[in-house]
Formats: structure tokens, C-alpha cells, sequence
């Protein structure tokens, strides 16, 4: 039996976001509680140098959405363009090649 890439990252942010919720779930029965707006607990940090809640909240999602997103392979590197010929000395860098192709006798 294999194991993919999903299989093991997939499941783990599905996890994460599922308790994140259900601590949101209990944070706004305590605000009711307390009888408070709990819009108040969104710009809360639970230390100085944290995030606030809703910075919190952003950074696990966009970790899962990056996380579950497909990459795209790697660009191979372009080649190097030729020099140009003194015919091509005008030519933008872009159009060396095709410039020294077509002045190249045959």
C-alpha cells in the first residue's frame, strides 16, 4: 500500500480546522454567557507578540490552502541566449536568437 502526499497532509489540516471551529463554536457560548458582543474576540491576542484572533484564524487556513493546493513543477531554466551577430547589434536580448538564426548561412 502506497502513501500519498495527501494522505498524510490532507487530513491533518482538515483536523486543525475542525477543532479551530469548534474552539470558535465555544468562544462565541462563553461571549453569550457573559453577555458580551463577541465581536470583541476577534482582535484579542492571548500573548504580545501573537496574532490576534482573526490573524489566527487567516494563518491556518491559508497554511491548509497552500498546503492543499498543486504545485507546479519547476520552470526549467531558459538557455542562455546567444551573443549577437554584428548584423543583430540592434536586436532587443529577447530576439538574439531568432536574429542570429536567420542571418546563419544555411
Amino acid at each position: 500500500m502506497s502513501l500519498s502526499l495527501y494522505d498524510v497532509t490532507i487530513p491533518v489540516y482538515i483536523h486543525g480546522l475542525e477543532n479551530m471551529a469548534r474552539i470558535l463554536e465555544k468562544a462565541l457560548a462563553w461571549a453569550e454567557e457573559k453577555k458580551f458582543d463577541p465581536a470583541v474576540l476577534v482582535n484579542v491576542r492571548l500573548a504580545q507578540d501573537m496574532y490576534p484572533l482573526s490573524g489566527q484564524i487567516q494563518v491556518a487556513s491559508d497554511a491548509a490552502k497552500g498546503g492543499a493546493r498543486r504545485r507546479r513543477p519547476p520552470r526549467r531554466a531558459s538557455p542562455t541566449p546567444r551573443p549577437p551577430s554584428p548584423s543583430c547589434r540592434n536586436a532587443s536580448p529577447r530576439r538574439w536568437n531568432s536574429c542570429a538564426a536567420s542571418t546563419a548561412p544555411s
